[in-house]
């Protein structure tokens, strides 16, 4: 962690470059969606699972309008959070967490499983719930978002452990080392058993970004073990 707080001071001077540019650079990469749409229509088809997708701090569902828009359009029933702005866990996480077990019930009924996708601080409450109900979450992505709990310090046995137990990682954290925002070294936490995927992106941007959209959908549909590959078309976004 010392040497993590070390090279984030050294960045900061970039760091504030990158983020008074945070509205430009997602404006960019919403107008590149465009150019993008044909190769993003090439992501893996949804099974028709239900995902409930998180906005980030102080944004509301409008914030999600594309990545839901794109989910539906792939076959998956991607559900709104519906609690207006996101203005934390003190005032949002029991309403959170009965939204999220409405969910749950209904999409039990329909015989369905649930996924979780999160930007910023909804990537974190995500994580929170599938802390709370592992058995109940198929999969968790999260974009840009500051990372909290799990396994820390865990033996590497007990890790090799889990992943026999509960199969290969159900969660997923998308991250960006020019993020103006979130710290990409908070984004990519070693404290979790988790598959990163860096991408190329603005933070406010990754829920309009191309290449982000792609790595959700194709990461909605991985049901093995399969790591991540990123398509020839989109290489642009990937480092």
């Amino acid at each position: 962690m010392a040497v993590e707080a070390h090279q984030m001071a050294d960045e900061r001077p970039t760091r504030g470059l990158l983020t008074a540019a945070e509205p430009l650079r997602a404006g960019i990469e919403f107008a590149a969606l465009g150019v993008s749409a044909w190769s993003l229509a090439l992501a893996p088809r949804g099974d028709g699972h239900v995902v409930l997708v998180l906005p980030g701090l102080g944004a509301s569902d409008r914030s999600t309008t594309v990545v839901r828009a794109y989910l539906r359009l792939l076959g998956y029933e991607a559900l709104p959070w519906e609690l207006e702005r996101n203005v934390g866990f003190t005032r949002k996480w029991g309403a959170l967490e009965a939204r999220f077990m409405s969910v749950l019930e209904e999409a039990h009924a329909a015989g369905k499983e649930v996924s979780l996708v999160g930007q910023s601080l909804g990537g974190t409450m995500a994580l929170r719930l599938n802390d709370r109900y592992p058995d109940r979450v198929r999969r968790v992505v999260t974009l840009g978002s500051p990372a909290a709990g799990s396994i820390v310090g865990v033996a590497p046995m007990a890790r090799a452990a889990y992943r026999g137990l509960n199969g290969s990682p159900r969660i997923t954290t998308i991250f960006s080392r020019t993020d103006g925002i979130v710290p990409w070294q908070l984004a990519l936490r070693t404290d979790r058993d988790a598959e990163a995927i860096e991408v190329r992106s603005s933070h406010l941007g990754m829920g309009v970004n191309a290449g982000v959209l792609y790595a959700i959908a194709d990461r909605l549909a991985e049901k093995g073990d399969k790591k991540f590959t990123a398509p020839p078309l989109l290489s642009a976004y990937f480092p």
